[in-house]
C-alpha cells in the first residue's frame, strides 16, 4: 500500500509539473526527502523535515520562474530505492537522478546515509550509488561523516563509483548539528546572490554552525571538456557541460 501510495503520489506530482511546463518556462528539477522520524534505527532528530520545506520555499521564492520542487518526501516515505541505482534493485531514475538538484537530510557516515524505512534496507551505501547518468548534477547530503576522508579513502568510496555524470556532492566530514536553515541558505546563496555552487555551499554551513568541517566532492571530465569549479545553479550563471566520464576528482574541506 506504501509503495502504491508512493507511485501515486509521484504521478499525481509529475501530471502537476506536466501542466505547469505548458504554462511556464520551468526548467530546472529540485527535490528533497529528509527524515526526522527513524523508528528505532538511530536517533530521533528535529530539524530536518523543516529544513527540506525551508529549502522548497526558498526555491519557490528565489527561484520561481526557472525551478520547481519537483517531489518532497519525509520520514517514512523516505525510501533506500530512491538513490540506489536502478541494476541493484533501486529506482533512483524515477528519483534522485531524475532531479537536477537534490537535498537528503538525516542520519549518515562515511560508508552511507540512513533511513527509517526497510525499503530495501535502512542504509545507502557507497556501493549502491550512480548518480548523474540520467539527469543529476548536485546532491546535498546534509548528514554527518558522508564525506569523512580520515583514511584518504573519500574517492574510492564517494567518487568514482559514484560520480557518472554527477558535478558535485555537498556533504560533511564530520558530525554536523541538527538545524534547518543550511538548505535554504544554500538556495539563497546560489540564487539571490548568485554564488558558484561550491562558495554557496560554503557559506551556508559556516553560518549555521562553529567548530564542525563541511566538505565538497566535485568532477571534471578533460575530454570534454568540463568546468565545475565554476558551476552555478542552472539560470543563475555558468553551468558546466556534464562530467560523464570524470578524469578528475576534487575533494575540498573547511572548518565552519
Amino acid at each position: 500500500m506504501k509503495k502504491l501510495l508512493k507511485s501515486v503520489a509521484l504521478f499525481v506530482s509529475f501530471l502537476f509539473i506536466t501542466l505547469c511546463f505548458q504554462a511556464t518556462t520551468y526548467g530546472y528539477r529540485a527535490a528533497w526527502e529528509s527524515i526526522d522520524q527513524y523508528n528505532g534505527v538511530a536517533p530521533d532528530l528535529s530539524e530536518c523535515v523543516n529544513e527540506a520545506l525551508l529549502f522548497q520555499n526558498e526555491i519557490a521564492l528565489r527561484a520561481g520562474t526557472t525551478w520547481w520542487t519537483s517531489f518532497g518526501f519525509a520520514n517514512n516515505s523516505v525510501w533506500e530505492t530512491d538513490f540506489k541505482v536502478e541494476g541493484l534493485g533501486g529506482a533512483d531514475y524515477l528519483y534522485a537522478d531524475n532531479v537536477d538538484l537534490m537535498l537528503f537530510s538525516g542520519h549518515g557516515s562515511s560508508n552511507g546515509f540512513y533511513f527509517g524505512t526497510w525499503n530495501d534496507d535502512p542504509q545507502l551505501h557507497w556501493t549502491e550509488a550512480q548518480w548523474g547518468d540520467q539527469d543529476l548534477e548536485w546532491i546535498i547530503i546534509d548528514a554527518c561523516c558522508v564525506l569523512n576522508n580520515a583514511d584518504n579513502n573519500v574517492w574510492n568510496r564517494w567518487g568514482w563509483p559514484v560520480f557518472k555524470g554527477l558535478h558535485y556532492i555537498l556533504g560533511y566530514s564530520s558530525t554536523t548539528y541538527d538545524v534547518n536553515t543550511r538548505g535554504r541558505d544554500f538556495i539563497k546563496y546560489a540564487t539571490m546572490y548568485g554564488y558558484s555552487v561550491r562558495n554557496a555551499w560554503y557559506w551556508s554551513t559556516v553560518i549555521s554552525e562553529d567548530g564542525t568541517t563541511a566538505a565538497y566532492l566535485r568532477a571534471d571530465d578533460a575530454t570534454i571538456p568540463t568546468d565545475t569549479y565554476n558551476d552555478h545553479l542552472w539560470g543563475f550563471g555558468y553551468t558546466s557541460p556534464d562530467p560523464v566520464h570524470p578524469t578528475t576528482l576534487y575533494y575540498s574541506y573547511w572548518t565552519t
